[in-house]
């Protein structure tokens, strides 16, 4: 049924939503008309200048002058603080920005690989980067899971996947955000949420059911971020960040508000972790700290 869904989707964005045109504004887009009307006139007194040289002539031009650079540094504050006040609560929009404004740009270049040589495709650079990252990845033992929570009685948790309910996730989803492997753009859920709530609650319902989720969900993009420190050849001083699927993410807490408030009402989990910390380490009397 994910496949059915995400193929109906991605067939109706193909045709009916509109591809994105890169604009290329002006150096300076955030100067006003009445100041551009300025500048056109100060231009205008400063050719009758250089056509007529007069002190009456260069007094007009100088007021005209000192006019505009008093408009233009008070246009530059008022969208300083214009862009301030959007990037509040929205820290992706501010780094956007940074980075807009740096003239070198932060991609991945040339790498060090394990026979020393560096890498003159990309497709080498992603090769060199995943083996390192595999290479520091903590890996469990195959064998018997470590043991977790002995809870003396069953516990049953009901999770409620109702339409109500994943309408409420998807109109708060935050749209700037990047999409995971399965192409589900949050822009495009949470615009269409009144479409894909009632699908997307039988899906859930239906993988918590069964224990099953699909493919998409558990793969992720891998984009590598380097580090501001060390040279830019080694692959050490980059870190990964995890690109996952929203939607899985939106199932994810959903069941976590279920267990929250499970806690919250019987304190059954609360109290296991209580007994474990008087009887292990004291990362647990950390966690049982951050429980409570």
């Amino acid at each position: 049924m994910w496949t059915y869904l995400k193929h109906t989707v991605d067939l109706l964005v193909n045709d009916h939503v509109p591809l994105k045109q890169e604009r290329h504004t002006r150096k300076k887009h955030w100067i006003t008309k009445t100041t551009l009307n300025q500048i056109k006139n100060r231009n205008s007194l400063w050719k009758s200048y250089r056509q007529f040289p007069s002190g009456r002539n260069y007094e007009k031009y100088r007021l005209a002058r000192n006019k505009v650079t008093a408009l233009i540094r008070a246009d530059e504050d008022s969208y300083r603080k214009r862009i301030l006040s959007g990037f509040k609560g929205k820290p992706k929009r501010f780094y956007g920005h940074m980075r807009k404004l740096q003239t070198v740009k932060d991609n991945v270049r040339a790498l060090k690989k394990g026979d020393g040589d560096l890498t003159t495709t990309d497709e080498e650079a992603a090769c060199t980067l995943a083996e390192y990252f595999q290479s520091i990845f903590t890996k469990e033992k195959d064998g018997a899971l470590p043991r977790g929570i002995d809870i003396k009685k069953p516990i049953s948790i009901s999770v409620d996947f109702s339409e109500e309910i994943v309408l409420k996730k998807l109109q708060g989803l935050v749209e700037d955000k990047s999409p995971g492997p399965d192409g589900m753009h949050p822009l495009l859920l949470k615009s269409c949420a009144g479409s894909l709530a009632a699908p997307l609650a039988i899906i859930f319902q239906k993988s918590y059911e069964s224990g099953q989720i699909p493919s998409d969900w558990k793969t992720a993009h891998i984009i590598p971020i380097y580090k501001k420190a060390g040279v830019r050849s080694d692959p050490a001083n980059y870190r990964p960040v995890s690109l996952t699927s929203v939607t899985c993410k939106l199932m994810e807490s959903i069941v976590k508000d279920a267990l929250t408030r499970y806690n919250q009402s019987t304190s059954a989990l609360i109290h296991e972790w209580q007994v474990m910390s008087h009887q292990s380490s004291g990362n647990f009397r950390m966690l049982d700290k951050s429980i409570g």
